[in-house]
C-alpha cells in the first residue's frame, strides 16, 4: 500500500510541475565550458583553482543580486581599462529592427537582474576570473595581484582573462559585437545589438504582434521560461548554465546530451525552441 501511495504521490507531483521543469537537460556543470577550474579539459581554465562553482557562487558574503553571487555588477573599481557598471541604466544597446514591436523594440529599457547575472561574465569586458571571494584553500601566488583575481592559463593578464572577446572562441558572442573586435577603444562591452532581445514583457510583446507570436501559455507549455508578473524574456528563458550538453566528460558526443547545446533549456531540434514563441 505504501508503495502505491508513493507512486501516486510522484505522479501528482509530475502532473503539477510545469513542463519547463521537466524538460531541462541533466545538470552536470563539470562537463561544460562553465567549468573553468583546473580540473577541466576546456581551454578556459584556472591554473590553481579546483573549485567549479566559485566562478559564480560563494557560500558566504556573496552579492544579493543573485543566488550567493560571487561576481560584481559594477566592475569600475577593477584594473580593467574597460570596466563599467553593467547595471547602470542605458549601459547596454539592445537589438532593434523594423520587425520588432514597440515592446521588444524599446532600446531604452534596462536589463533585468536575471540577465545581468549572465552578463557579469558575458558583458564583453568583465573578466571571468574576477570574483568577490576566493577559495580559502587556494592561496594567492602573487601578493601584488588583486585579491579577487584567480590565476588563469598560468598568467594574470591575457586577452581572455580581462574579458575581451576571443576571436577564436566558439559560439555566439554576448554583450559585445563582432563589428567592434578590433576597435578596443570604442565600447567593446555593453552591446547587445546583435543578440536576441531580452528583458522585455512577453505579455506585452504578444499584444504588439499576436499573429507573429504564440501566447504566453502556449510558449511556456513548450518549455520556455518567463520571469516576473509580466512574463519577461531573459537569458534563462532559453538557457540554463548548469546543463550537461555533451561537450566534455563521460557524456561527450552522446546525442541524448548534445541536443541541449549550448546550455539549452529544451532541445532546438527542428527549431522547436524558436517556434515555441515565434509563429512562422
Amino acid at each position: 500500500m505504501r508503495s502505491i501511495v508513493a507512486v501516486m504521490g510522484m505522479l501528482i507531483v509530475l502532473a503539477v510541475l510545469p513542463l519547463s521543469a521537466m524538460a531541462k537537460g541533466v545538470a552536470g556543470i563539470a562537463n561544460t565550458m562553465h567549468n573553468m577550474s583546473k580540473t577541466t579539459s576546456s581551454p578556459y581554465n584556472a591554473s590553481d583553482e579546483d573549485e567549479i562553482c566559485i566562478f559564480c557562487h560563494t557560500p558566504h558574503g556573496g552579492s544579493l543580486d543573485g543566488p550567493l553571487w560571487n561576481r560584481e555588477m559594477d566592475d569600475t573599481a577593477s584594473s580593467n581599462p574597460l570596466a563599467a557598471n553593467i547595471a547602470a541604466p542605458g549601459y547596454f544597446t539592445h537589438y532593434d529592427s523594423s520587425t520588432l514591436g514597440a515592446t521588444a523594440g524599446d532600446t531604452a529599457r534596462a536589463v533585468s537582474t536575471e540577465s545581468l547575472l549572465c552578463l557579469s561574465c558575458h558583458d564583453g569586458t568583465i573578466a571571468v576570473n574576477r570574483v568577490i571571494n576566493l577559495s580559502n584553500r587556494t592561496p594567492q601566488l602573487d601578493a601584488t595581484e588583486p585579491t579577487e583575481r584567480i590565476r588563469m592559463n598560468d598568467q594574470w593578464v591575457t586577452i581572455k582573462e580581462i574579458g575581451f572577446p576571443d576571436p577564436l572562441a566558439p559560439g555566439a558572442w554576448i554583450g559585445s559585437s563582432r563589428d567592434r573586435l578590433f576597435n578596443m577603444i570604442y565600447n567593446v562591452g555593453g552591446d547587445l545589438s546583435d543578440d536576441h532581445p531580452i528583458s522585455f514583457s512577453y505579455d506585452a510583446a504578444y499584444l504588439d504582434d499576436p499573429s507573429g507570436l504564440d501566447t504566453t501559455v502556449n510558449a511556456a507549455g513548450k518549455n520556455v521560461r518567463f520571469f516576473g508578473a509580466t512574463n519577461r524574456v531573459e537569458c534563462s528563458s532559453c538557457h540554463d548554465p548548469h546543463v550537461d550538453y555533451g561537450k566534455y566528460g563521460t557524456n561527450a558526443g552522446d546525442p541524448a546530451y548534445t541536443v541541449y547545446t549550448p546550455f539549452l533549456i529544451t532541445p532546438n531540434t527542428g527549431s522547436a525552441l524558436c517556434k515555441a514563441c515565434h509563429v512562422k
